[in-house]
């Protein structure tokens, strides 16, 4: 019965090792996906800054910026 149950406990402790990475990667994914947010935030405030300055919005492969 004691053998069992430390087989059980060391099953439960190779598990949570396994899972680890897994976290690890859901918590980047999640904190990419914040950034992003508050990049396309930020983005959108510059884009409605220009337009109230008078700048047009220029266009170029990798985005978009105001023109001065």
């Amino acid at each position: 019965m004691l053998a069992a149950a430390r087989s059980i406990l060391e099953l439960g402790t190779r598990l949570r090792k396994a899972a680890e990475p897994e976290r690890r990667i859901t918590d980047l994914e999640t904190t990419a996906a914040r950034r992003i947010e508050q990049l396309e935030d930020r983005l959108r405030e510059g884009v409605e800054f220009g337009r109230r300055e008078g700048r047009e919005v220029g266009r170029h492969e990798s985005g978009s910026w105001p023109r001065g």
